[in-house]
């Protein structure tokens, strides 16, 4: 998502010839990496303290509804808007994903036995390192050539609404 993120504000910045579009590009990674600064510290006491598979749940679908509103940013908007809009957004997915790790992290304990659980969670953080690193570097710039800006946060609203229904299954 990142990386689409970043495609998506190249796309504006190239469609209406903004000036400054390295702080553009810049305003985008900081909407996504802020979250962390912010809400870091809070989101690991809010997964000790709240039910931790409806807090998952709530940020799957808050994540949904972040990826789909991003398919109503109009062409023909104001750029300031269509800016405005992209890192709002891109700030609410963040926060999202902010609260959902440390519920994840913290929901392992509960699948796994005590004696496994320092290899769990080092699996853990190797995978969920990995993943990003390899979305970031490879999966999305495949995904955004193959299928389009558009097609692709379709496809990730899509994977947050089911995996919302499965948190919440489960």
């Amino acid at each position: 998502m990142n990386f689409a993120l970043l495609l998506l504000v190249q796309d504006i910045i190239e469609r209406h010839g903004v000036q400054q579009a390295n702080t553009a590009i810049s305003m985008v990674i900081l909407a996504f990496s802020l979250p962390s600064v912010l809400f870091g510290p809070l989101a690991g006491v809010m997964a000790d303290r709240w039910d931790r598979r409806l807090l998952m749940a709530a940020m799957n679908a808050l994540r949904a509804v972040s990826v789909i509103s991003f398919l109503i940013i109009n062409p023909d908007w104001h750029v300031g808007w269509m800016l405005a809009t992209v890192y709002f957004l891109t700030f609410v997915f963040g926060i999202a994903g902010k609260f959902f790790a440390p519920a994840l992290g913290a929901s392992i304990p509960a699948f796994v036995p005590r004696q496994q659980l320092i290899q769990a969670n080092a699996l853990f953080n190797l995978t969920f390192t990995a993943a990003q690193l390899i979305g970031f570097a490879t999966v999305g710039p495949v995904l955004a050539k193959v299928l389009g800006l558009d097609r692709l946060f379709e496809l990730a609203a899509v994977g947050f609404v089911i995996c919302t229904g499965l948190v919440l299954a489960g």
